[in-house]
């Protein structure tokens, strides 16, 4: 997760569906892509096949007419002498035809070449749909040929382009820098380390596209964003990558074998109706896996934490916006606003021994508060009949004092001293 921060990859990464985030292993998930659904692969492969077919055409065609070069002009340094007119050596001599026949092998070689790279973009569209298929498979989903298809085209359109082109201009580097070297008889070293250097510039470019092509397939982002991270993730895992060029490369070195093998017999376009039916197809779902893991340690970990970040974020903002309407709600119906209600405090802590003596030593002010009984005292009267008593002697001493006219005998105001 650290080195995700630290290089930012997948900063702008989306979910596209809910197999984002999916693990799968590399053994296991291959197998899964193909699980009994080899005739819905072969239906896919067939579509891919379309988009494919102008640079196979190209191929074809280009090959044929530059083979058709020495009819007429020699050629020796690519494909042996060719047919040498008498005029040619009168002409110029030996040499000079076949230096003219290698100049021209050379440049219509070239062209054919050149000519593959916008027709590879087209068949990358393909490719990148293939890839989106093969990895629905690789999550266990029965492949639904045209919906995934066109939903693949859908996904992946803009990088299937980018990469067709990157891989078709690399494809050119490697030829361009073969055929110099035979042209103009270079050293036989410096052409060693001048192709291994193409080529294996040739096949980072391969992995770059793929890599553009799963990042389309797995989420949303932006084209740069794309451009970016999977620059990052083809450098970042280049040993991992490599492996899986080579694996990539074993299904294409096998057709070829098998074609060298067959030779011009009539079962010579089988390894290539192989390669095109079910070699694409398991090339694709070799990247797919790998690509996989990738995303796994580099992307679906911060992407997770985004996510539950933002459904955080939009539930308190939903919060706050429901505490608003009631607010504006209460308000219409009273006709009054109404303050704000204040944040609970938390509540301080009590000792609870000290609790329990305080609620026995004071009554609460919510509980009615009951007179208690006075007990009677001896000789029959209790405190208050005694104090009453008392005031009454009190108010006939009183009376006593003062001048009734004939009456002189007040005793029956005075107590019988009981």
């Amino acid at each position: 997760m650290e080195e995700n921060v630290k290089y930012g990859i997948g900063a702008k990464a989306v979910r596209r569906d809910e197999f984002t985030d999916s693990i799968v292993s590399g053994w296991s998930g291959f197998k899964t892509a193909w699980s009994g659904q080899f005739t819905k692969v072969l239906i896919v492969s067939l579509f891919c096949l379309v988009l494919v077919a102008p640079a196979i055409a190209c191929v074809i065609i280009a090959g044929n007419y530059i083979n058709s070069i020495g009819a007429t002009v020699a050629y020796g340094a690519f494909d042996g002498i060719g047919y040498v007119t008498p005029s040619m050596i009168a002409g110029g001599g030996l040499d000079f035809a076949v230096a003219l026949g290698n100049r021209l092998y050379h440049d219509y070689s070239l062209v054919q070449y050149a000519l593959l790279i916008p027709l590879l973009a087209v068949g990358g569209v393909g490719i990148g749909s293939l890839t989106y298929t093969a990895r629905m498979a690789m999550n266990g989903q029965q492949i639904k040929s045209v919906r995934f298809f066109f939903r693949g085209i859908k996904y992946t359109w803009a990088a299937g382009i980018t990469g067709g082109l990157l891989s078709g201009a690399g494809l050119f580097l490697v030829m361009l820098t073969h055929y110099n070297f035979m042209l103009y008889g270079w050293s036989v070293v410096g052409k060693v380390f001048a192709l291994i250097g193409a080529i294996l510039l040739f096949v980072l470019l391969c992995v770059y596209s793929f890599y553009l092509v799963t990042l389309s397939a797995n989420y949303k982002m932006g084209y740069f964003a794309k451009l970016g991270d999977a620059l990052k993730l083809t450098f970042l895992r280049l040993p991992a990558n490599f492996v899986t060029a080579i694996f990539a490369g074993i299904i294409v070195g096998l057709v070829f074998l098998f074609v060298l093998l067959m030779g011009s017999s009539s079962l010579g376009a089988l390894p290539w109706a192989l390669l095109f039916f079910l070699g694409f197809y398991a090339i694709c779902a070799i990247f797919a896996v790998s690509s996989q893991s990738a995303f796994e340690k580099y992307i679906n970990p911060q992407l997770l934490k985004r996510e539950t970040t933002l459904k955080n974020d939009q539930y308190y903002a939903a919060k706050r916006e429901l505490k608003k309407e009631m607010k504006k709600a209460r308000e219409n119906a009273d006709g009054t606003a109404v303050p704000a209600q204040k944040k609970s405090e938390p509540a301080r802590y009590v000792n609870p021994k000290k609790k329990k003596k305080k609620t026995e030593g004071s009554p609460s002010p919510f509980t009615e508060e009951t007179p208690k009984e006075e007990k009677p005292k001896k000789g029959g009267y209790t405190e208050a009949e005694l104090a009453k008593m008392e005031e009454d002697r009190i108010k006939v001493r009183e009376l006593s004092d003062k001048d009734f006219g004939d009456i002189k005998d007040v005793s029956v105001y005075e107590d019988d001293g009981e």
